[in-house]
């Protein structure tokens, strides 16, 4: 019996649920980062909404300025990994952030990214860390259908 149990551990697993399904990314979070090529600091909000007809879309604040972003779960390396991207502009420079994905211990998203110019200029990618609102009551904003309400006045 003992033999048996320690083969089965040593067996890969059968199911790996390495995809998250687009919802697992909507809601309204906190972002903290530091710009490419600098060392200069910065803190804002980004929201992620499921588009109508599918797909996603999302919005970033930092510094009193909103920008609408192309958001989007894509494959990496080879289609070994998912990840998600981020396109935008900020004062005129198109950038890129691919974010790598982590359930957090309440099973909320948790995003890490490099963001960098999309034109390969970056010699230094930056960083970001989005981190969900919760408002403390850990409902998602989904879940309380205030973010799909937001965005539909924002026209997206």
């Amino acid at each position: 019996m003992r033999r048996v149990l320690f083969a089965l551990l040593l067996l890969p697993p059968l199911v790996v649920a390495d995809d998250f399904p687009p919802f697992f990314v909507v809601g309204d979070y906190r972002l903290i980062g530091q710009r490419p090529d600098s060392s200069e600091t910065y803190a804002g909000r980004v929201e992620i909404a499921e588009r109508k007809g599918g797909g996603l879309t999302g919005r970033r604040s930092v510094g009193g300025e909103s920008v609408v972003m192309e958001v989007a779960l894509e494959r990496a390396l080879a289609g070994e990994a998912q990840v998600l991207r981020m396109r935008f502009t900020e004062e005129g420079v198109a950038y890129e952030a691919t974010c790598l994905l982590q359930s957090d211990l309440d099973n909320y998203a948790r995003i890490s990214c490099y963001r960098y110019r999309r034109d390969g200029a970056t010699r230094r990618p930056g960083l970001e860390a989005l981190f969900i609102e919760t408002d403390g009551d850990f409902e998602t904003a989904r879940e309380r259908g205030l973010l799909m309400d937001r965005m539909e006045k924002l026209k997206y």
